[in-house]
């Protein structure tokens, strides 16, 4: 697969799109079919600093979405095809990333239409919003 490395400490130009081998999800993982990948500060600070716990090469990347394509292991929540987005921890930046199970969450638009179409009375208790927050003392009307 074709993944983006960083091959060392840097900036930008440290980046590199090379063959990398495919992840294999080891039990309570799954793969993911990599569609789009978040691009956030610990990626560049470990890009550019050596933030990240791994040392290069390595393939940055702790946020992705995509297609759900196989299982570890004791996985059995998913169904092949479903889009998803998943916190990676790393290895993101990538045509496909393995994640732990339990950091993976059903793509929004789905999950949201699956909710509409299920009966009121299967429907979870909702989760009340915050209330609105409180006014500071400097803010609040003076009495008198």
């Amino acid at each position: 697969m074709r993944a983006v490395v960083v091959e060392s400490l840097g900036d930008p130009e440290v980046l590199r799109v090379r063959e990398w081998p495919s992840p294999t999800p080891r039990p309570g993982q799954v793969l993911i079919k990599v569609s789009a990948a978040g691009v956030n500060f610990a990626d560049i600070m470990g890009r550019r600093a050596g933030y990240l716990a791994a040392e290069p090469p390595l393939i940055p990347g702790m946020e992705v979405a995509g297609t759900f394509l196989a299982t570890g292991a004791g996985v059995e929540e998913l169904t092949v095809g479903q889009r998803v987005c998943a916190l990676t921890l790393s290895g993101g930046y990538a045509e496909l990333a393995a994640a732990d199970a339990n950091l993976v969450f059903l793509d929004p638009r789905r999950a949201a239409r699956a909710a509409r179409s299920l009966s009121a009375d299967d429907r979870p208790n909702r989760v009340r919003p915050h209330p609105p927050p409180r006014p500071r003392a400097s803010q609040r009307p003076r009495a008198g």
